[in-house]
């Protein structure tokens, strides 16, 4: 066991006993020998080859000869050894060879000539508040869907709001809720890193996630703060790899007008945008963002005579610069309304308890109860009429009926839900969560300056790029980023 392994010697072989025995056929002619090739070539070229060769044979035998001779010498009886383990290891050189950009022989640039790479200057002001701020662009499309609860005779925005107050809720159709939780899973804002129907509280942990399990969801068995999901303290939410949907249920505490007379609630304040808290925009028509020097309009808004800031994505910037425009789709032969002074419609989920409710349900006196945020520095407000409203109406045989309503004269209604069908109790949060997004993606879809969550991004990267890039060869670049 002790004994001390020798090298032993193997002799290579390249071809198989008795090949010489073999006679040869046409095919094997087809291959040049090694003289031909060299006659082919040249004999300044082989001459050349040959001396390289002969030189590097000399220096070998001396290397192996001074290894012999030395007490580390790689002779027969040495014990095999592990090699010593590694400590220091070029990582950014496998990332550069792996996704190409080590061309050997090559300057490596775009079509544009901008380099591939870039190296940003982290020790500059600012930098790590720019790169918060692009965790903060979000990735993925989002959208709100505010459910309201209509008992039979009311009109009043007071009463239906009530409804969602307090013990009001013990005494709501079970049915409702159990619709309700199957549009998505309840979350708690302050543990919620996604998007939660408000600007000031989304993209962002306040305090670390905490572990709970899920019990029962019934009005009964849960208080009436474990139902109240009007976005202060929870919410519901969904999401998917393309979009994210918070579905709030407001009380009177959410109540905004845009003339700051607020009742409270979650919306957001200067001291939240002060704090880092900052809006980001939806499109370039639906959500511009909240500039730090423009904080004070929370309580004071923009005039509609003035137009905002409507492609950039700099969140901190003070100053006016030209920002690139994302390539538009525009369809041949259809002349699409520009939106670029619209206000972003709404989704509204609407529980009725009598049909003919709907006829008098207070749109325009509920749009204060549904602020997220991103109305501050839009050039028009939101109007009733460019909301769209899924109403469900309980029937007595336990199917509920759908009555869907939205802008007038646009195709601005979506699958899979129609307007007068009756679908099951099971299936109608599925329904009414793929329809809401629907509606959301075809209103984005017929907005021609909109920028999906990629550009908005790619569009954040390169500013941040163009901020804090330094000039470097590309030789200085690789031993930037192999000494780093």
């Amino acid at each position: 066991m002790n004994d001390t392994p020798m090298r032993q010697e193997v002799e290579q072989k390249y071809f198989p006993d008795g090949v010489e025995k073999i006679p040869p056929c046409v095919a094997d002619y087809s291959i040049p020998t090694l003289d031909e090739i060299i006659q082919k070539i040249g004999d300044e070229s082989t001459k050349c080859l040959f001396q390289l060769l002969e030189n590097q044979m000399v220096y070998e035998k001396i290397a192996w000869a001074e290894t012999d001779n030395s007490l580390d010498s790689l002779g027969h009886a040495q014990e095999a050894i592990p090699p010593p383990v590694c400590h220091e290891f070029q990582a950014a050189r496998l990332f550069l060879s792996h996704f190409g950009f080590l061309s050997i022989g090559e300057n490596a640039k775009k079509e544009s000539g901008a380099p591939l790479l870039s190296v940003l200057d982290a020790k500059k002001m600012g930098f790590a508040a720019e790169i918060q701020n692009l965790d903060r662009v979000s990735s993925r499309t989002y959208d709100t869907v505010y459910v309201f609860y209509v008992r039979a005779g009311q009109t009043t925005p007071i009463e239906i709001v009530d409804n969602m107050c307090g013990e009001n809720v013990q005494v709501l159709d079970p049915h409702f809720w159990s619709m309700l939780l199957s549009l998505g899973w309840r979350v708690n804002v302050d543990e919620h890193a996604g998007w939660t129907g408000f600007t000031s509280t989304s993209w962002q942990i306040n305090q670390p996630p905490q572990t709970t399990t899920d019990g029962d969801f019934s009005t009964q068995a849960s208080g009436s703060d474990e139902m109240n999901f009007n976005g202060d303290k929870k919410v519901l939410y969904w999401a998917d790899v393309n979009g994210e949907i918070a579905f709030v249920a407001p009380n009177h505490t959410n109540r905004f007008d845009m003339d700051g007379a607020s009742d409270g609630g979650s919306m957001p304040t200067s001291s939240a945008i002060d704090g880092g808290q900052f809006v980001y925009e939806r499109s370039v028509s639906e959500c511009p963002p909240l500039e730090v020097a423009a904080a004070a309009s929370i309580t004071k808004p923009m005039p509609l005579g003035q137009k905002p800031r409507t492609l950039s994505l700099d969140i901190d910037r003070n100053h006016q610069r030209v920002e690139p425009v994302a390539p538009t789709r525009r369809r041949g032969g259809a002349s699409k309304t520009s939106s670029a002074g619209q206000a972003s419609s709404k989704i509204f989920l609407v529980w009725l308890e009598s049909f003919e409710d709907h006829l008098t349900f207070p749109m325009e006196d509920l749009l204060p109860y549904c602020r997220s945020g991103e109305e501050y520095l839009q050039q028009t407000a939101t109007r009733a009429a460019d909301c769209h409203i899924i109403y469900l109406q309980a029937l007595s045989s336990g199917l509920l009926r759908v009555k869907l309503q939205g802008p007038a004269g646009r195709m601005n209604f979506a699958t899979p839900l129609v307007d007068g069908m009756v679908v099951s109790r099971r299936v109608v949060g599925n329904l009414v969560r793929q329809t809401a997004y629907n509606m959301a993606r075809r209103r984005r879809l017929d907005n021609d300056g909109y920028q999906p969550p990629h550009v908005r991004r790619r569009l954040k990267v390169q500013e941040i790029v163009q901020k804090y890039k330094v000039d470097l060869s590309e030789p200085e670049l690789l031993a930037y980023l192999f000494k780093s």
